[in-house]
């Protein structure tokens, strides 16, 4: 992708930055709130593989943009709305004249950088993107209502261990929905109770039995939980991770086949990491959208999304499908609370029968449940989690 530096209006000027400046008082308590802190985190990350003090560039330019537009410096009203303490919340998704200038300001420093040879252009394009607040296929699909099925939250006082919601998750392994085999979902569970929320993540796996199995549950969870996409920083669709057809570019960022304790699996889901902040559907963040592993995949097969869903396609037939669910806008975050929105995946039960058949695997499933419970309304959360086998024989065969 050729860098076009013409775009870039006097960015010779960053040159003029003097070598001893100190960046305003306001910039450096001002660049870790006004923009997500992403932006400060890479600008020290820089810093520190080129030895070149990116965060006093950006200062220095943040300042001179906010001159020249006559942008005061001050947090006005805009910060006591978008960054509120507690359960009040942040606005992900807004913006303010001081946060456009900061941005602005941080792309021109990439360029400068990428132009002066001290970053590679790969580098230049991945933390570039990460200013984008969409994902333009992801923008095209809605996101729907909660389905019927998914697991709810039954009134009444009741220890962690014995919650209706371990129940609720662990028959989701044998859904079946319009013919479709329920694969991987996860999300928040539709609260009953007011100081207690609870969240569950079930994700699957082709196995099979290589020895005595040990206490395997948490292993199996943290490895699945990893297993994740990214593009290539130097493809095309950058900003369209599933307009396909083709998905040449990404990057599986797990490893194949591996035994844990006595249990040879394969992953069979892994979420896709976005080249951008998604702010603007920030519980996409949440739950980075599923897609299958390399491990599912033809050669004759294609990536696609339309209105409600992205998909996956293989001799001309869609074999998989992700979908995903909100409750409200959910414009504001809450610490306390899980967001009220989840995600699942279905496919064609032949055509992942056809898979563990062919090489000698059997499916599992293993599920996490977190619950976030108060005493009174006033306090802080405390937080459990349990792990759960589901349909995992140890039988060796």
């Amino acid at each position: 992708m050729p860098i076009q530096f013409d775009t870039y209006s006097d960015l010779a000027v960053l040159a003029n930055c003097p070598l001893h400046y100190v960046p305003r008082f306001f910039f450096a308590r001002s660049c870790r709130s006004f923009v997500p802190p992403y932006f400060a985190a890479t600008a020290e990350e820089i810093s520190d593989k080129t030895g070149v003090d990116f965060m006093q560039l950006w200062g220095w330019e943040s300042e001179r943009l906010m001159t020249l537009l006559g942008i005061p410096e001050e947090l006005g009203e805009v910060s006591t709305y978008i960054h509120r303490p507690g359960s009040k919340g942040n606005l992900p998704g807004a913006s303010s004249n001081v946060s456009e200038v900061f941005k602005s300001a941080f792309l021109r420093c990439l360029a400068w950088f990428h132009f002066q040879q001290l970053l590679p252009e790969a580098y230049f394009l991945d933390y570039s993107l990460k200013v984008c607040p969409i994902d333009l296929s992801l923008w095209d699909i809605a996101s729907g209502t909660v389905p019927d099925w998914w697991p709810r939250a039954i009134s009444g006082p009741s220890e962690i261990s014995t919650l209706p919601e371990w129940d609720e998750c662990s028959r989701l392994s044998e859904l079946r929905i319009c013919g479709r085999q329920l694969l991987a979902a996860e999300g928040a569970v539709i609260p009953a109770r007011l100081l207690t929320r609870s969240h569950f993540s079930l994700l699957p796996f082709a196995y099979r039995i290589r020895g005595p199995v040990d206490n395997v549950c948490e292993k199996l969870h943290h490895r699945l939980g990893r297993c994740a996409w990214v593009q290539s920083p130097l493809e095309h669709h950058l900003l369209a991770a599933v307009d396909g057809p083709s998905y040449r570019g990404w990057i599986p960022l797990h490893e194949s086949s591996t035994t844990i304790s006595g249990v040879e699996l394969q992953p069979l889901v892994a979420g896709m990491r976005l080249l951008n902040i998604n702010s603007w559907q920030y519980w996409r963040i949440l739950h980075e959208p599923f897609f299958p592993t390399p491990y599912l995949w033809a050669n004759d097969s294609s990536v696609g999304h339309d209105e409600n869903s992205w998909f996956y396609e293989t001799g001309g037939k869609r074999v998989f499908e992700g979908r995903d669910w909100q409750i409200g806008s959910l414009e504001r975050t809450d610490d306390r609370e899980y967001a009220l929105t989840g995600q699942y995946a279905v496919c064609d039960p032949d055509w992942l029968k056809g898979f563990l058949d062919e090489k000698g695997f059997r499916l599992a499933h293993v599920l996490r449940v977190t619950v976030r419970q108060r005493k009174y309304e006033h306090e802080d959360p405390k937080e459990f989690d349990g792990c759960r086998l589901l349909n995992l024989s140890s039988v060796v065969i």
